[in-house]
């Protein structure tokens, strides 16, 4: 990448202190310094203490590496103790770099820095290799005005995740809370009495076509549409019985996600692939949604998982899913309870965007920190 800082060799401005392997304990005690190993510096929590005195130093404004290991060239900062065996300290000799500046640095090269690792068995880093990168070396005021600007993007990012595990969380008990049928004196019925189910598609997946081809690996953890790698069929005397409509369900019958449930929302043009099954709901008894949100709970999962199939790889069939049984409230009791977690999920996709455009946000002013691109005399 070019740059329009004055540049010089890594080898130039760092050297490595590498760690090593000390008596350790899971318990803190009296006098004990934390052990910095590759979890420490992946999490920034510590789980080793160790009571030895002589090892590698580090002090949270020191940059610290993964060396040995799946996780080699792994970065990471404001972590104090001793380095373990698999880490490094890095010293810095030129005193018109920012260590923080620098950990900006390796993160920007940290892909290029682990495709050069070493070792098939158990790679380390390549020191041959990182001493022959590149550094910008704008003033240090540069340096840390650049590296107060990454640090506010990345508080932003904290803030944003901590708000989606919040939101997570307040779904999971509002789900409880509604979803008990506990003195509420709702039926329960089976699926099978409520709904009827189709099969889906059988076609080859393409990267262009008429039609989107929903697959089952397209539905995530959550019971949502991922739109990442997605197929597509062409259209054909077949495909219309296929057709997707919004607020469509679709089960998983088998795979990694067998048993989620996906709740059509998209206006993209779509069908359903063989190893999903649509879900039918009689509207007039059960709302779809509400079929989706009780597909998140404990209750439906027992049934699921004690349902299943297949020795081998697990089924899940349109017999088996007649069985399962889902309390009923009345119509519009299930839209108040829609209403409620609609209104938390739609508050979790505004906070899903926004980490995206923080993503973005971060990795665009980092490539252009690294570039020398942005204005920061002001």
């Amino acid at each position: 990448m070019k740059t329009n800082w004055p540049t010089k060799k890594l080898g130039e401005v760092i050297d490595f202190q590498k760690g090593k392997k000390m008596a350790v304990s899971e318990e803190q005690k009296l006098g004990y310094k934390p052990y910095i190993g590759i979890d420490t510096i992946r999490t920034q929590k510590y789980n080793l203490y160790t009571p030895e005195k002589d090892g590698v130093r580090c002090a949270e404004d020191d940059v610290v590496v993964v060396w040995d290991g799946a996780h080699a060239g792994t970065v990471g900062i404001e972590v104090s103790g001793f380095a373990g065996s698999t880490v490094a300290k890095i010293v810095i000799r030129e005193p018109k770099l920012d260590s923080r500046f620098l950990r900006y640095f390796w993160e920007f090269n940290e892909s290029k820095i682990r495709g050069a690792a070493q070792g098939a068995a158990v790679p380390h880093l390549s020191k041959a290799f990182i001493d022959n990168l590149k550094i910008p070396v704008p003033p240090l005021e540069i340096q840390k005005k650049l590296v107060e600007r990454l640090d506010g993007i990345r508080e932003a990012q904290k803030l944003n995740n901590e708000l989606i595990q919040k939101t997570e969380e307040l779904f999971a008990s509002l789900l409880h809370k509604e979803l008990n049928p506990v003195a509420k004196n709702w039926e329960i019925k089976k699926l099978g009495e409520l709904c009827e189910f189709q099969y889906g598609y059988t076609a080859s997946a393409q990267d262009e076509g008429d039609y989107r081809l929903i697959r089952i690996t397209d539905i995530n953890e959550s019971g949502e549409l991922r739109n990442s790698d997605p197929k597509y069929v062409k259209a054909n005397s077949e495909t219309k019985k296929y057709v997707l409509n919004q607020e469509n369900l679709l089960v998983a019958r088998t795979g990694a996600t067998y048993g989620k449930i996906l709740f059509y929302d998209s206006n993209e043009p779509a069908v359903f692939a063989s190893y999903l099954i649509r879900i039918i709901p009689d509207e007039k008894l059960v709302l779809p949604k509400f079929i989706w949100i009780f597909s998140r709970t404990k209750e439906y999962w027992t049934q699921a998982e004690r349902l299943m199939t297949g020795s081998g790889q697990q089924q899940f069939n349109a017999n088996k899913i007649k069985h399962i049984e889902i309390p009923v409230p009345g119509i519009e009791t299930q839209k108040e309870i829609v209403q409620k977690l609609n209104a938390v999920q739609e508050y979790k996709k505004g906070l899903l965007e926004q980490k995206t455009k923080l993503r973005e946000l971060f990795d665009s002013v980092l490539y252009r920190s690294m570039a020398g691109e942005l204005d920061m005399v002001n």
